[in-house]
């Protein structure tokens, strides 16, 4: 007999005895794989640190990124809302006094004695608009002063910030 051949069972069609296939598969692979690791899984922990820590700085700035755009469309909607929702007759008295017991301000950047516009924190932003144009310059000062440091409606600054152009 002349060389050997593939079917005699000694070796497959691509030239590799079973036995050395087995011999890779359960101890070659897995002690080539111990002695690596040893090597690579400190590498791979770091690696993996360091991903972990990326994604938290990116999740903390998206979340605080979404919570102040939260809180701008709120109080936006907010003041939409108390400019339609105006309360009127008996009721009013009672829902201003409910806003003013709510209202973060302290009371104590109160226009003063002589107030361009009487009633003022009683007055929704609508009603305010609509007086604004008979005050003069100072005036006009004197309200956005107030309602920036007050309510800080969006509505009044605009209007104020248009008439004193």
């Amino acid at each position: 007999m002349t060389g050997s051949s593939a079917s005699d069972g000694n070796a497959d069609d691509d030239g590799t005895d079973p036995v050395e296939q087995l011999l890779d598969l359960f101890v070659y692979i897995p002690i080539g794989i111990a002695l690596e690791a040893r090597e690579q899984l400190p590498k791979l922990a770091e690696r993996g640190r360091s991903q972990v820590a990326i994604a938290r700085v990116l999740g903390r700035f998206a979340a605080q990124k979404g919570q102040n755009e939260a809180e701008k469309f709120v109080k936006s909607a907010a003041d939409g809302l108390r400019d339609v929702v105006a309360p009127t007759g008996a009721g009013a008295d009672e829902a201003a006094a409910r806003a003013s017991d709510t209202d973060d301000s302290s009371g104590d950047t109160d226009i003063g004695p002589d107030q361009p516009i009487a009633s003022y924190d009683e007055l929704t932003a609508s009603e305010i608009v609509k007086k604004l144009k008979a005050l003069d310059q100072g005036q006009l000062e004197a309200v956005a002063a107030y309602e920036s440091a007050g309510r800080g409606r969006v509505t009044i600054l605009n209007r104020v910030a248009q008439l004193r152009d």
